[in-house]
């Protein structure tokens, strides 16, 4: 049995709450506009105070790690990662969090999700390049795998709070603002920026900085794309 939700966060914990006894039998998707609505399906609604109620439970039984993991997991493009963790979050339930470290086929799977989503995100906070564009804005365009988004800019806002930014997930058409303290997440397929005359100086530099460090000798281009893959040099300012 298919059961659909809205593809929030706590529409994810409203079906945790209201498909617990099936949540082994059932797959979980997101609504999308492509659904055949003549097609009988499961669809739950959400509802915050059952989400709360659920991220209390599983915060005090298993953590605060365990919830941001489960969060994580939701981030992934996957197959089958809402399923996934919905079935790990029972398994936590029934036979404790030791399932977590066990062989279990959802355990196993789960893990391997959360790790992809974070060290996609991991691999950004190093390789996202912010350009200087009008009205003392900073600008990161990038294209990732997985909905990282917010990871990131939960991390830029730590290390660049007092700046004003955007970060902009070109692929997914959404981006993120942030300013005086405060996100703002918002669709965006594209975005009228213009850079200052500093930033095309600085960009120059750091090219030229690029090519005088290297040594053409211990060029290795196989070892580079399997540091750093190709999907990532789209925005690099240094690959332009």
């Amino acid at each position: 049995m298919l059961t659909h939700y809205d593809g929030t966060y706590p529409g994810f914990l409203t079906v945790i709450f209201a498909r617990y006894r099936t949540l082994e039998t059932i797959e979980i998707e997101p609504l999308t506009p492509q659904m055949d609505f003549l097609v009988a399906h499961d669809r739950v609604a959400t509802d915050p105070a059952k989400a709360a109620r659920v991220a209390r439970y599983l915060c005090a039984q298993f953590g605060a790690d365990f919830l941001r993991r489960c969060y994580a997991a939701l981030l992934s493009v996957e197959a089958r990662h809402e399923t996934v963790t919905a079935r790990t979050i029972k398994k936590c339930i029934r036979h404790g969090k030791g399932v977590l470290a066990s062989a279990d086929r959802d355990a196993v799977a789960f893990d391997r999700i959360v790790r992809a989503v974070y060290s996609e995100a991991h691999s950004w906070k190093g390789l996202l390049r912010f350009r200087e564009v009008q009205d003392g804005y900073w600008y990161a365009p990038f294209a990732p795998k997985h909905d990282v988004i917010e990871l990131l800019t939960a991390h830029f806002a730590r290390r660049l709070n007092g700046e004003h930014f955007v970060i902009h997930d070109c692929p997914r058409g959404c981006a993120a603002l942030y300013e005086d303290g405060r996100t703002e997440y918002f669709s965006a397929t594209a975005l009228s920026v213009v850079e200052t005359a500093d930033e095309s100086a600085y960009q120059d530099a750091w090219r030229l900085f690029y090519k005088t460090v290297a040594i053409p000798e211990r060029a290795n281009p196989k070892l580079r794309q399997s540091n750093m893959p190709k999907r990532y040099w789209q925005h690099l300012i240094e690959r332009l």
